[in-house]
């Protein structure tokens, strides 16, 4: 059980369970009023992150038709350093990239976005690391198992007379 524990949080810190990996550096979108190409990778719906006052984005798919957004089904946070990023836009592209403006709230304002997949976590769980609600279920298999083992060794043994 130990090892499993270990090679599971292993596992989880390296991959970040499918909920915040590593920013890509093609996914920045500088807020400067002009398209960018963003690729889109599998089927996932995209999100927009923002660490500055939230900008006005839209997108266009490969067609040049426009990509509905809605806005994400919570507030998902993630660590950026001295302030932190905010997804607030999610779009669910149909092509295999996506053409992505955005404006800043003044024409002079210099700022960047990023567009990456939607974490796979719940927005409640996504804003504490992957890997505490790991260490949480884990620590309650673990006491769960000490529980029962304990209960098993201290229960009356049956004994059957002789002869039967």
């Amino acid at each position: 059980m130990l090892l499993a524990a270990v090679v599971i949080f292993v596992g989880v810190v390296a991959t970040h369970f499918g909920g915040y990996p590593h920013w890509s550096d093609d996914s920045a979108v500088p807020v400067d009023g002009r398209a960018h190409r963003v690729a889109v990778e599998g089927d996932r719906p995209l999100m927009i992150w923002t660490f500055d006052r939230t900008p006005t984005c839209t997108a266009r798919d490969d067609s040049g038709a426009e990509v509905p957004t809605e806005a994400p089904s919570g507030t998902y946070r993630r660590d950026g350093g001295p302030a932190d990023w905010v997804g607030f836009t999610v779009l669910r592209p149909s092509s295999d990239s996506v053409e992505v403006t955005c404006r800043g709230i003044h024409p002079s304002s210099r700022s960047i976005v990023l567009v990456e997949s939607v974490p796979r976590m719940p927005a409640s769980m996504a804003g504490d690391c992957p890997e505490v609600w790991v260490a949480v279920g884990l620590a309650g298999a673990g006491v769960l198992t000490l529980l029962a083992t304990v209960l098993i060794a201290v229960r009356p043994l049956r004994r059957t007379p002789p002869g039967r």
